[in-house]
């Protein structure tokens, strides 16, 4: 008994790990910034430790959440960019938000995933 539990927190401890740096085989890339407006629309900006290519970051891209009928935006800052962060956690609406990474000193993002209301989505 006492070797089984140990099997069984040697696994769920290497799932855990794996899971941490991306077990479906994309990079690492941490969350730092998020909005999400009361329609459940959202802004999210990931930064990645390493320059990635289009591969690596759809698969990054790919884990944003989504909703049904709101619109997502994430992006991904490569190395050196400045970030958001708390600055789009705190935007007071959606066009706000939105606007922040678009403009100076926050457009250095790298990739872009958009998906508007209709579940269309657009990379790029």
């Amino acid at each position: 008994m006492k070797k089984r539990l140990s099997a069984l927190a040697l696994l769920a401890a290497t799932g855990l790990v794996i899971y941490s740096a991306g077990g479906d085989g994309a990079p690492g890339a941490e969350r730092v910034g998020y909005f999400k407006s009361q329609r459940n629309d959202r802004v999210i900006a990931y930064a990645a430790p390493a320059p990635l290519n289009d591969a690596e970051a759809r698969k990054v891209l790919a884990r944003a959440p989504a909703t049904a009928g709101a619109a997502t935006m994430a992006v991904i800052y490569h190395p050196g960019a400045l970030a958001p962060g708390d600055k789009l956690t705190a935007a007071p609406n959606l066009a706000a938000a939105a606007r922040l990474i678009g403009e100076a000193p926050f457009d250095g993002w790298s990739h872009r995933l958009r998906i508007n209301p209709a579940g269309v989505s657009t990379y790029d």
